[in-house]
This record gives C-alpha cells, structure tokens and sequence, in this order.
C-alpha cells in the first residue's frame, strides 16, 4: 500500500494539472482591478465577449419547507436548465421529495457543465470556479483520498465571487478563514488570472502559511477576509466527484 501523499504534494500536483489547462489562459470577464498584478487589459476580455451560464445549485443546508416565494422562480429556471423539469412545468409540480432529487441532480448537473466548461475562453469567477470543479471530477485521483471539495461563495457586496475550498476542518467556520485549519486549502484559478507571479499566480491557496508553502499568499487570505459574509454552499466528496465524473 503506498503511503498517503502530503497536502503539499497534493497542492503541487493539482496546482500543476490546472496550470496545464485552459484556465490559465482564458480571459476575465470581471476583473477586480484592485487585486490586480499589472494593467488589466492583459488579461481582461472585452465586455461584449459572451458569458457562458452556470447553473445555480440548491444549498445543501436548504430544504423544500425553507424555500421563500422569492427563490422559486430562480430554483425553477436551474431545475429546467439541467432538463430535471420540463419547460412548461411549474412549482405545483414541485415536492419535498422532488426537491431532495433535485438537489441532487442540480449539483451533478453543476459538475457536468464544469466538465463542458473546461475550454471555454472568458468568464466571471462562477465559470473558473465550474469548470476546476469539473476538472476535479475529471481528475479525482489528484485529490487526496477521502477530501470534501466545497463550493464557497460570498453573500455580501461582493456576492459574484466563487471559489473552491478544499478539506476545510469539521469545526471551522465558513465565514471565519483562520478557522478553516491547517489541511484547507483554496482552489481560485479567477483570482490567479489577475497576478502574474507565484504565488499570485498559483490557482492553488494554501491556507496556513507557518510552514513557508509555496502556495500561501498573504495578499490573497486578505482579499477572503475582506468579504463581509460568505457561505459553502454545497460540498463534494472526492467519491462523488470521481462518479459524477465518469458517466
């Protein structure tokens, strides 16, 4: 039995597989002009350039009593974009029942679109964040054994960003970084659009910088911290990540 490899190793290989993707060069549609390493037009992709869609997955925390008036319409549309309900159907078609499969099925269908993502040539940090979500599943066995890949998400004033938090600790709360323990670390290839050198420029963020990684960047765990409010909100084990990967 070989032995479990590092974070470090683990960061190193996916790090270098998304490097080698088209992430690395696909344009923003979006950029923060604060974060910024250089002028934005390096990187930056014209605002008429279309924006590939990404459907909205179902919290995994919410459930069909907890649905607002308000959300239906928007669970609606993501329910008939991934073909779980049909063009003409309405929320009188919707259950308790209906709406765990949906959930589920919403965040499979969040998968397959980040695998047909993978080549796409500009977007907004929701389209990054898919499409290294299906590179994951496409990829399983670059993660470590066993680890819990979130989708995060800010809910404040910057509510467009999205990234990917790897192996947060059970304990560790969403909207406190220095809580999210020594083994998490980040997944943002968006944020390392916008820097030109190491670790800028690493989509892999290394959460806990007391060891010299290679991946840490202090710069980048401000730019978390500034969001006034953040959420995870779905998760996915590597076991389903590898399934939903391969059908």
């Amino acid at each position: 039995m070989q032995p479990m490899p590092t974070k470090a190793v683990v960061m190193a290989r996916i790090n270098g597989a998304l490097l080698g993707t088209p992430l690395a060069e696909a344009r923003v549609l979006n950029p923060f002009a604060s974060i910024a390493e250089g002028n934005i037009s390096g990187f930056s992709a014209p605002s008429t350039q279309a924006a590939p869609s990404v459907p909205e997955p179902i919290s995994d925390s919410k459930n069909f009593g907890m649905v607002k008036t308000t959300e239906k319409a928007g669970i609606l549309i993501s329910a008939k974009s991934i073909k779980f309900l049909k063009e003409t159907d309405d929320w009188s078609q919707m259950t308790s029942d209906r709406f765990d499969e949906l959930k589920v099925a919403g965040k499979k269908g969040y998968v397959v679109t980040g695998i047909e993502l993978m080549g796409f040539k500009a977007g907004m940090c929701t389209m990054f964040t898919c499409a290294a979500i299906g590179f994951l599943a496409k990829n399983s066995e670059l993660l470590g054994a066993g680890s819990v890949v979130e989708l995060f998400k800010y809910v404040d004033g910057m509510s467009g960003h999205a990234f990917a938090v790897v192996d947060r600790a059970l304990g560790g709360t969403a909207n406190d970084v220095a809580t999210w323990g020594a083994a998490c670390y980040v997944i943002d290839p968006w944020y390392a659009r916008h820097r030109l050198t190491q670790p800028g420029s690493n989509p892999v963020k290394d959460i806990d910088g007391t060891q010299g990684s290679p991946f840490y960047e202090p710069g980048y765990i401000a730019f978390l911290s500034a969001a006034k409010s953040r959420i995870s909100q779905v998760a996915f084990t590597q076991a389903q990540l590898r399934q939903m990967g391969h059908v």
